[in-house]
């Protein structure tokens, strides 16, 4: 009962009929499927049917009372329970599917029905596209070119989904993560259901990206296809991802929108790194209290999941959050060659640890340090992780204290390279 109300909930989510139809939301039906879900999950606790003693959930109720304690710091008592109402939501989704995927035929209807979404997505994007149906909902217009002299302003149309899909960038990042677990229905030697159930999905699933017209979508799509191709040669792996950026840049993907960081849009989003890294260093500890960003850089958003997580519950705040992800990979990985484990496992464990790892580098370019999408993934990953482990003849320890570190070594990469994109964006500037 909790899986299927755990899969109900996220369709729910993914798909935001309410958001075409605002009657549906006087119903609460997302509100009653949480608490049904919290209380069986509670239940199967208490009698031992599951078990979620994985350091990832200590690692985000940390991080989630971390952002209420930064909110509390700024001086605003009555944020901490906004913070709470609102980063509790994609955590007790994560505790949801660490909870109840756990056996291999839940992580396939799981990942089937992630797949089954974005499907369908991508075939509202394309109807609307193509043939104006719903055209107003699935399209997002936006005003390319005009900044200099002699310019001329141009409108674009870019497909997006609803809910918290509803900008193109989000839709972009959902479908990127979702195209390595669309292979999971192959099988050598059957061609036609090949066809109909992996590569007719990823076409569509790549027509419907291509619509969004979303950079970072695109090195995500580059960073899963080298991926793929290293799998092959390790050596034709990074030409394969350059090639497919520049063929898509040819045929037109960022539809007249900048292609380079010194100008456009990305040199705008430099420049929010750049505020975003002074306003962490003002504020290293509690941050600027989350929800906060807009006071602070004079935009709803960092354009950066990792800089958002740092400025706005500092420098504690990004190394709780991120090490959720990263115990996360260290965990994963050692499945992917450990003999004891079923091939079908280790098939889950590296087509997941893909999507998670796409969904992570999409990241960077988008702030979304608390939606749903990252957790998704973060707990399919997970899942995978747990029934792998029960394979093993000798169970691989959930944590070591040594991959604490290996993640202050990440945070400090990551914000390193954002600090270096600053300055080269200047210094060309």
């Amino acid at each position: 009962m909790g899986f299927s109300a755990t899969l109900v909930y996220l369709a729910l989510a993914l798909i935001s009929p309410w958001a075409a139809y605002p009657e549906l939301a006087n119903l609460r039906i997302m509100v009653w499927l949480m608490g049904m879900i919290v209380l069986v999950t509670f239940l199967q606790v208490l009698f031992g049917r599951t078990s979620l003693w994985v350091p990832q959930v200590p690692l985000l109720g940390i991080f989630l009372s971390w952002t209420m304690l930064s909110v509390a710091m700024s001086g605003w008592l009555g944020g901490a329970v906004v913070a709470l109402s609102q980063v509790m939501v994609p955590v007790a989704a994560y505790v949801a599917l660490v909870a109840n995927v756990n056996s291999s035929s839940r992580i396939r209807w799981l990942c089937w029905g992630l797949v089954l979404i974005a499907t369908y997505l991508s075939v509202r994007v394309i109807l609307a596209f193509q043939f104006g149906v719903d055209l107003e909902i699935y399209a997002l217009s936006e005003t390319v070119g005009g900044g200099e002299k002699g310019s001329v302003a141009v409108t674009i149309y870019r497909a997006r989904a609803l809910g918290f899909l509803a900008d193109p960038n989000d839709l972009a990042q959902y479908l990127v993560a979702c195209l390595p677990l669309a292979g999971l229905p192959w099988q050598r030697g059957r061609s036609i259901s090949n066809t109909f159930q992996v590569v007719l999905p990823l076409c569509l699933m790549g027509g419907a990206l291509y619509l969004t017209r979303s950079r970072g979508g695109l090195i995500g799509l580059a960073f899963v296809a080298t991926v793929a191709a290293s799998r092959v040669s390790r050596f034709a792996a990074p030409v394969v991802g350059a090639g497919l950026v520049a063929g898509m840049l040819a045929m037109g993907f960022s539809g007249g929108r900048a292609e380079s960081l010194s100008e456009g849009t990305g040199a705008s989003r430099i420049e929010l790194w750049s505020d975003a890294l002074v306003a962490a260093a003002e504020h290293p500890i509690f941050g600027i209290g989350y929800g906060s960003i807009t006071e602070y850089l004079g935009s709803f958003t960092a354009h950066n999941s990792y800089l958002l997580c740092l400025v706005e519950t500092g420098v504690p705040g990004l190394f709780f959050w991120l090490a959720a992800f990263t115990v996360t990979y260290f965990q994963v990985w050692p499945m992917l060659s450990d003999p004891t484990v079923s091939e079908e496992a280790r098939r889950f464990c590296r087509l997941g640890l893909m999507s998670l790892a796409s969904a992570m580098v999409t990241s960077f370019f988008l702030s979304r340090s608390y939606a749903l999408t990252l957790y998704i993934f973060l707990g399919l990953a997970t899942a995978e992780f747990l029934v792998a482990r029960q394979e093993q003849s000798a169970p691989s320890p959930a944590f070591r204290s040594s991959w604490l570190a290996w993640n202050g070594a990440v945070a400090f990469l990551l914000i390193g390279t954002a600090y270096v994109l600053v300055r080269l964006r200047w210094m060309s500037g």
